[in-house]
């Protein structure tokens, strides 16, 4: 699968991008939600490549390779979700979020649609690792937890970042039912390690080394 983040820009359309600015990723400034898609496409990344649509990377990814769509925030949901019912894209998509309303309305739209529910991004590396500090030393509660926000959101996947993957965590998901995802796994010594403990899926910025 390739994985892409979302955003619904201030004209409505969702777009592909990591961000809720464009600062980072182009030449230009503000944010997403504020922009909209015609001044969105006058941005260049890396002077060639404008920002792309959902409806674009669907074309792009249909019939080749599957596609997990992660809804940043709560509000871009329902635009990411027309665009998965226009193309009727539901065997070829996932659905990811760390919000549990997002995966409750792919699950209404249509219940045979994989979603799966991140726990948790903190939005910065250094969080992610305190956080994790955090769940690990409670690592039987954290689990319930987590598996409390997925039965709500009626997720089968649960998408956990890699400092919280060992053979307790895969064993206990598995047990109660839940696929794996990890994230996100860079290294070919944290590659091979996530393979043996067998989680269902590994996410990572560099598929070539898997």
């Amino acid at each position: 699968m390739v994985e892409c983040d979302v955003y619904r820009c201030k004209s409505g359309e969702p777009v592909v991008i990591h961000d809720p600015t464009v600062d980072r990723t182009t030449d230009g400034h503000g944010l997403v939600h504020d922009l909209t898609l015609k001044e969105m496409k006058q941005l260049n990344i890396d002077g060639s490549e404008t920002i792309p649509t959902l409806q674009e990377v669907l074309d792009i990814c249909r019939g080749k390779i599957q596609v997990n769509i992660e809804i940043k925030e709560t509000v871009d949901a329902e635009a990411a979700l027309t665009v998965v019912k226009r193309n009727n894209a539901y065997s070829w998509t996932m659905i990811s979020s760390n919000y549990t309303k997002p995966l409750q309305q792919a699950h209404r739209l249509d219940p045979h649609l994989k979603t799966a529910l991140i726990f948790y991004s903190t939005k910065t590396d250094a969080r992610d690792v305190m956080f994790a500090m955090v769940c690990l030393a409670a690592l039987p509660l954290s689990l319930r937890i987590m598996m409390n926000h997925a039965k709500k959101a009626g997720a089968l996947w649960i998408n956990v970042m890699r400092q919280l993957v060992n053979d307790f965590t895969v064993s206990v998901l598995k047990k109660h039912g839940y696929n794996i995802g990890v994230w996100t796994v860079n290294t070919p010594e944290e590659i091979k390690k996530m393979k043996s403990l067998g989680v269902d899926a590994i996410i990572s910025n560099f598929p070539d080394r898997l």
